[in-house]
């Protein structure tokens, strides 16, 4: 697991690791959407869509070389102020919702996990102790300003946080494999993120969206004599996009996200410097090491979009996204495609291919436990998906790909120095290979809309 990278119980793709995945929440991206332990971060009265895009995805997403989970959640509901509590042995929350004008409305939630409460602390089992019980929360907030018919105005805030430690002895599994983990070990991971939104929807297609968002993330790791890493990442994101139709059956779309990321980091730890590509880390273990500086990466993509109403059952779009981030020194032009058949009423299928990149993982390219000159791995996605709409409450797709993968991180075999610098360069990116897999989604909506799901 990297430890920068913040995998916090995100899933994995088939073919890929969590790293290469993006998450957007209503069309901002996300540092996560699932808690460490694994359940999701929404109260599931806010959910309105769920979507997996394991490979081929569109232009509209970037930074990502795995797949791409997208949420929507629901606009507030314009009705008199409600609140809700819910209170279980796994999980309480509280809600409020409703109108504050005519044309505003509001929802506020948030939920703490309750299983702390009954996990003992202090017994041992096999080795490990638990001193402190795992906790979780997460809040979700929301005002919409409806102006006229045509323009929509939605503030909106979201966060989670994680927070779990245990002993690991000598006489654990994990502590005679690596007598380096005894020890406690407590990890701490926390996002909060605020957006403002303008959406306008006019005749003949016509729609335009404008979104800011700021994003604050922060992970720390103590684990077995003193060692730590503590990370803190900021970002702030801006979004355009404008659709419009033009000529016969066809539409145009366009787009530009910016992003800028500083992240703060600093560590104390016996670094082991190698991926998932290498068969056993302990042949990659160096001394131990201390650093504390900072990393600032901006991105910068234009994609368009033309789409093609063939006919009632043909849909043909054409995709690119040009990016250039500047911490890497690259550019790319990824062309996307994807041919939409609608076979029967209730089956569409879907043949879609792309070439998609993303930053580097951090601690591969950071000074000292990386290479700050690494570039970013790179892959290109073949792929049919069959989407069947049961009935109106029951959807369930699969994704069938291929992807072929290149520049991806692998651990040096002997220390490579920099000619420049003089430090030593423990990753290259030089590796390739190619991956395929099956995904199947089972999605069922609740019957006031919100939607329940199941990755498989």
């Amino acid at each position: 697991m990297s430890i920068f990278g913040g995998d916090t119980g995100s899933p994995a793709v088939r073919g890929s690791s969590p790293d290469d995945n993006a998450f957007y929440i209503d069309d901002m991206p996300a540092g996560y959407i699932f808690h460490l332990f694994g359940d999701s971060i929404f109260n599931e009265n806010l959910v309105r869509d769920f979507n997996l895009n394991p490979a081929a995805f569109g232009s509209s997403y970037g930074n990502a070389t795995g797949g791409v989970f997208d949420v929507k959640l629901r606009d507030p509901r314009h009705q008199d102020i409600e609140t809700t509590l819910d209170l279980s042995m796994l999980k309480s929350s509280v809600m409020a919702e409703g109108s504050v004008t005519e044309n505003s409305a509001f929802y506020l939630s948030y939920r703490r996990s309750q299983i702390h409460l009954f996990l003992p602390e202090g017994e041992e089992d096999e080795g490990y102790t638990i001193f402190k019980a795992p906790i979780s929360d997460d809040y979700q907030a929301k005002y919409q300003w409806l102006i006229g018919d045509a323009h929509k105005l939605t503030f909106s805030a979201s966060g989670a946080s994680d927070t779990g430690g245990i002993n690991i002895s000598e006489n654990s599994e994990t502590g005679r494999i690596d007598p380096d983990s005894v020890g406690d070990l407590k990890i701490t991971n926390r996002f909060d993120a605020q957006n403002i939104s303008w959406q306008y929807y006019g005749n003949d297609h016509k729609m335009m969206h404008l979104i800011f968002g700021h994003n604050a993330d922060k992970t720390k790791e103590q684990f077995g004599q003193g060692q730590f890493a503590d990370v803190k990442k900021e970002s702030y994101d801006l979004r355009f996009f404008y659709q419009l139709a033009w000529l016969s059956d066809h539409k145009l779309g366009f787009g530009i996200d910016y992003s800028k990321t500083d992240v703060d980091y600093s560590f104390d730890l016996i670094p082991y410097y190698c991926t998932e590509f290498d068969s056993d880390c302990n042949l990659h273990k160096s001394e131990r090491i201390q650093d504390t500086s900072s990393l600032t990466d901006q991105n910068i993509a234009v994609y368009l979009d033309e789409t093609w109403d063939i006919n009632s059952n043909w849909k043909l779009i054409l995709g690119v996204r040009g990016e250039r981030n500047d911490y890497t020194e690259q550019s790319f032009i990824h062309p996307r495609f994807s041919l939409n058949w609608l076979a029967s009423d209730n089956l569409t299928i879907k043949a879609k291919a792309g070439t998609y990149s993303r930053f580097p993982d951090v601690d591969t390219a950071i000074k000292k436990l990386g290479n700050p000159k690494i570039k970013s791995p790179k892959a290109t996605h073949y792929s049919l998906a069959f989407e069947y709409d049961v009935n109106d409450l029951w959807f369930t797709s699969i994704d069938i790909y291929h992807k072929s993968l290149s520049a991806l991180p692998r651990s040096t075999d002997e220390l490579t120095i920099n000619s420049t610098t003089g430090e030593d360069l423990h990753y290259t990116a030089d590796t390739s290979g190619s991956a395929h897999g099956i995904e199947w989604l089972v999605r069922r909506e609740r019957q006031n809309g919100q939607v329940w799901s199941r990755h498989l």
